[in-house]
């Protein structure tokens, strides 16, 4: 996702992943995200409730993470 940062809040389903801010997602379930407006996409693909791998980069290293996708409410 660039340069952007992540927001995370605790006790959402992010925080509860283990995601938190400054992490930077690289790809949903293999896909790759370029952008906020990518992951917005790719996101609103998903099933609520079910669950999609992430690989996140931290600290310049990269980290995969099972997260929950919870409601969403951008629709393209």
């Amino acid at each position: 996702m660039g340069t952007e940062v992540l927001q995370v809040k605790e006790g959402s389903t992010a925080y509860t992943a283990e995601i938190r801010p400054n992490d930077i997602i690289l790809e949903m379930d293999g896909e790759k995200i370029t952008s906020f407006e990518s992951f917005e996409v790719t996101l609103n693909k998903k099933t609520v409730n079910s669950y999609v791998n992430l690989i996140i980069l931290r600290k310049n290293k990269r980290i995969s993470v099972n997260c929950m996708v919870d409601n969403y409410p951008t629709a393209y």
